[in-house]
């Protein structure tokens, strides 16, 4: 795997972002002058910042439903019914 970065903007692909793809990808990509190579830790530190960005702009989510008992509930449960 290997990380690229878009230096050109086309309809699809803003500029400058990030993207990890297979090395047979990114050789033909990097070949067709729209993407270079970037490390890692770019990418790494580019999709820490778009969570950052996303988990403050998503203030309306709604709370996680319980679906069942936990296993410490099913045992005082069972514990009161003796």
């Amino acid at each position: 795997m290997k990380c690229i970065k878009s230096v050109k903007q086309t309809k699809q692909i803003s500029l400058g972002e990030i993207i990890r793809v297979t090395d047979e990808d990114a050789i033909e990509k990097v070949k067709g002058g729209f993407w270079v190579y970037a490390p890692k830790s770019e990418w790494k530190q580019d999709r820490v910042g778009n969570k950052t960005e996303n988990s403050k702009t998503t203030t309306t989510e709604e709370p996680k439903v319980k679906k069942g008992k936990s296993k410490k509930e099913l045992k005082l449960e069972k514990k009161r019914n003796k």
